[in-house]
């Protein structure tokens, strides 16, 4: 008996609930927030990178003012000469360049960074050294331009 008069009264309350929400909403209310002004789309993520190899980060904003967007990219939060714009690359990636990479993007009235994200260097991957290939080369035996020979 008891469980038949709380299946009721849940049945009761969520069904108030539903009612009173859909009396009191309106369609508008149930759409996502528009982003206003400037935003971050698509934002760096953390990497861990093979020593000698490429880093390449990007981020992707937008403006809803139709603004030129300008870019600064950021090193442990020290602006990075010369990196100005959505693509950062470092195309021999060392353990100095470990560390907290970020972004600012500038519109007419308006800037906004990105968070910080750390990129250090993969310790699981190892790049082969010039002299490791050029050995396994040499043991390969002598070149011949014959195919087969």
């Amino acid at each position: 008996m008891i469980e038949k008069v709380l299946k009721l009264y849940l049945v009761g309350v969520i069904g108030w609930l539903g009612w009173n929400i859909a009396k009191n909403t309106k369609p508008a209310d149930l759409l996502p927030a528009k982003q206003s002004g400037l935003h971050i789309v698509k934002a760096p993520r953390p990497q861990a990178v093979v020593a000698g190899q490429p880093l390449l980060m990007y981020v992707e904003a937008h403006s809803s003012r139709s603004d030129e967007l300008h870019y600064q990219w950021y090193f442990n939060k020290i602006p990075i000469p010369g990196a100005e714009g959505p693509t950062l690359t470092l195309f021999n990636f060392q353990k100095g360049n470990e560390g907290y990479y970020s972004v600012v993007i500038r519109g007419a009235r308006e800037s906004i960074q990105s968070p910080l994200v750390l990129v250090g260097i993969d310790q699981n991957v190892t790049s082969p050294s010039p002299r490791s290939a050029a050995s396994t080369w040499q043991q390969a035996g002598p070149f011949d331009s014959v195919p087969g020979r």
